[in-house]
């Protein structure tokens, strides 16, 4: 799924995926995702509900890639890329777990997970109304996620892994 500038484009929703507040679910995944120039990527707000993100980018999210936000709820987020936010990953109540993350401030936290990666360094342009997050050959990222088994493609289509490891967030390089 990509979704660019839904701030404007969907009005009435403040993220790209929002777990209901008015009922606990479980098992809900985001997967192999890019977000870019919305307000929030992905957010729980529910007590009792989780939320997994794997292998998803955001890129200058108003307020934050990832958000938990509902008390007593929980997210946890793998291989996903969030940078240019106010927050890339925000714990805001509930229970936040990180590994193998990427994030352009130092919130990525957890087992693999690298901070303070300048988009520029990551993506291919980062440029407003020409952004093109696909991996640079360089970034920190490629070769540097946890191996998953419930899928194997990344958002092109294309196979996972194509180097020695998976790359972190949406695109495979």
């Amino acid at each position: 799924m990509l979704v660019y500038d839904y701030v404007t484009t969907l009005a009435t929703a403040s993220s790209l995926l929002r777990i209901s507040m008015t009922a606990a679910f479980t098992g809900v995944t985001l997967r192999n995702s890019i977000g870019i120039r919305g307000l929030v990527g992905a957010r729980n707000p529910s007590p009792g509900s989780t939320l997994r993100v794997e292998n998803c980018t955001f890129h200058a999210m108003g307020v934050s890639g990832v958000i938990q936000a509902g008390g007593g709820g929980a997210v946890t987020v793998l291989n996903t890329i969030a940078t240019a936010s106010n927050l890339d990953f925000d714990n805001n109540g509930g229970m936040l777990v990180q590994s193998f993350n990427v994030s352009s401030d130092a919130t990525a936290a957890g087992l693999g997970s690298k901070t303070m990666q300048a988009p520029s360094a990551l993506f291919v342009s980062v440029t407003a109304g020409a952004e093109d997050l696909h991996l640079l050959s360089s970034a920190m990222a490629v070769d540097a996620g946890s191996t998953q088994s419930s899928f194997m493609i990344d958002i092109d289509g294309d196979g996972r892994p194509r180097g020695i490891e998976w790359d972190i967030g949406a695109d495979e390089h």
